[in-house]
């Protein structure tokens, strides 16, 4: 209901004033806040059946909008279309007229079994666990609530439960909830203001020092870790009352990596509780901020990937289902804006990308960074037909992507034809970030928080996407160029966009004695060839760029 609220609110300030959804909501939500008894049901339900028909906002956040979405097809097989459109319209006058009824409460208990049930046998990799967490001020408590599809290992740590005894295994669920002290809540929002500070510091830094091997630089990092410590510790006690903890069994070294010898001769096997695990965070406004992803419980995931609700991931996943059968042998274009409006010389992102899709570029349509132009300024209209024509979509770039598309030319359209979309976005140089200040400068409030991180995801995914990965703060020419190679290369090569983001977050210290730390090895040469030092090809990604690019959506997407 939250989020339902928010993406309301969000749509309605995004769109024109003549939109009829946005009309449609407006009067809706008059009704409902109108105190006089003469009040229409039958206008009440019109409306809400044309939300559910026509609104994203409305349509992707409702429950049993999205139970009724799953079992369409086969209501569809029984019912003529003059029967289907009467049980449509009872079904919404039953259970909106009635919200508190019985009957209702059956419904939605009906319609939440089975989301639940589509929620947890989706995971490609037969474990997957979600965990809700809200933060409610007024109560001074953090809220859990954790639900996996029981595909555990047997007692002793060892040997995995058979498939077939895992799927009649019956999903299991946890809640818990941590009260905060006061000492608490002071350091929960010293944490976030001090957490947005420090991405505001990096971005001067990155725009001063690019991707040098400058003090300030590490210094940031440095923080950024002891932030993820503090955090890790303020929420420890909810996660371990989820079960959210590492474990340690006796084994061998060869069954986990992270293993230590104990005092007795064994082999102690330290466990982790996300090991081999797709988890999806639902994550409220509040705490979609902090850095979670660099929590040491998830290390070790298949997947981790973040949600606004449990409703709108059931959703996608519906959509994203329809999506495999209707892109089945269908030859729509991946669509990209890559580069516009750069400002630099070199223009390496553009140059990157080519390289990178050079032996697919026939698959590719899009607008790309020119060198006998300073920049590439892509219109509105271009914009939209790239997204109504792709399957699926890349942006990189200088600056908030927000800042080259209004949300009033994205909240309108209807994207459930993309699969996903990564926004490598927030790229920083000095050039840029005056153009970016310039353009702030012009903005109101309420529009600059359309294009927060929150609100982008948020937009994109009411408007049919079912994956959207972006970052979160400001990224180097350099590091981006590198992200980008790494994400394209995977993709094309069959990889699914969570196992790439997996990868990219991973900690790659060590590669140098792989072929991975060969690969850039051989362009830390190319970049001192172009007297670039060694910022091009840098082996050791910072903990800031790897923590970098969240995935909000489905995990199953894929090129």
């Amino acid at each position: 209901a939250k989020l339902r609220i928010h993406a309301n609110g969000l749509f309605v300030q995004s769109v024109g004033a003549k939109n009829p959804q946005r009309l449609a909501l407006s009067r809706l939500e008059d009704l409902q806040l109108s105190e006089s008894q003469h009040v229409s049901p039958e206008e009440t339900n019109k409306l809400l059946l044309y939300l559910e028909q026509k609104s994203n906002a409305y349509r992707r956040t409702d429950l049993r909008v999205a139970a009724r979405d799953g079992n369409a097809e086969a209501e569809a097989k029984e019912a003529s279309p003059e029967e289907e459109g009467e049980e449509e319209n009872s079904s919404a006058g039953s259970s909106m007229a009635t919200p508190y009824a019985e009957e209702s409460i059956q419904l939605y208990q009906k319609d939440w079994g089975q989301m639940l049930d589509k929620l947890l046998s989706a995971s490609s990799s037969k474990k997957v666990a979600y965990i809700s967490l809200t933060y409610v001020p007024e109560h001074h408590c953090l809220y859990g609530f954790l639900t996996t599809n029981g595909h555990q290992s047997n007692d002793d740590g060892n040997d995995p439960v058979d498939e077939a005894e895992a799927g009649q295994q019956a999903p299991q669920f946890q809640v818990a909830r941590q009260v905060f002290t006061r000492r608490q809540e002071d350091e929960f929002r010293q944490l976030q203001l001090r957490h947005h500070k420090w991405k505001n510091v990096l971005k001067r830094q990155i725009c001063t020092y690019g991707d040098s091997e400058r003090q300030e630089l590490k210094q940031s990092e440095a923080e950024l870790s002891a932030t993820v410590a503090r955090f890790s510790a303020l929420v420890s006690p909810l996660l371990s009352g989820l079960g959210v903890t590492t474990t340690t069994t006796n084994g061998t070294c060869e069954e986990v990596e992270d293993s230590k010898q104990s005092s007795g001769g064994q082999n102690v096997v330290e466990k982790k509780w996300a090991d081999d695990k797709d988890v999806i965070l639902v994550l409220d406004t509040s705490l979609f901020e902090l850095p979670w992803e660099g929590l040491e419980c998830f290390k070790g995931a298949n997947s981790l990937s973040r949600s606004f609700s449990l409703a709108m991931t059931y959703h996608q996943l519906i959509s994203s289902e329809k999506q495999a059968e209707n892109n089945a042998g269908a030859k729509q274009p991946i669509g990209y804006v890559v580069d516009p409006e750069d400002p630099t010389e070199e223009k390496q992102l553009s140059h990157s990308f080519k390289e990178s899709i050079a032996a697919e570029s026939d698959k590719w349509k899009g607008v790309l960074a020119d060198d006998n132009d300073d920049t590439v300024v892509v219109s509105d209209g271009e914009w939209q037909q790239l997204l109504l024509d792709a399957n699926a979509f890349y942006f990189a770039g200088f600056g908030r992507i927000m800042s080259h598309i209004s949300s009033l030319y994205v909240a309108p359209l209807d994207l459930s034809q993309i699969r996903f979309t990564v926004i490598n976005d927030k790229c920083s140089v000095e050039a840029s970030n005056r153009v970016q200040s310039k353009l702030d400068n012009q903005k109101t409030e309420l529009q600059l928080q359309f294009e927060s991180v929150y609100n982008t995801a948020l937009l994109w995914s009411l408007c049919g996407v079912n994956t959207v990965t972006i970052n979160q703060y400001a990224i180097s020419v350099e590091s981006s160029v590198v992200y980008q190679k790494k994400m394209l290369k995977d993709l094309v090569s069959g990889q699914g966009l969570a196992s790439c983001i997996t990868a990219w977050r991973s900690d790659n210290s060590d590669a140098d004695s792989k072929d991975q730390g060969k690969e850039e090895a051989k362009e830390i040469k190319e970049g001192e060839q172009l007297g670039k030092q060694k910022e091009i090809g840098r082996i050791r990604r910072r903990l800031y760029d790897r923590l970098n690019p969240i995935m909000c959506g489905v995990i199953g997407a894929k090129l």
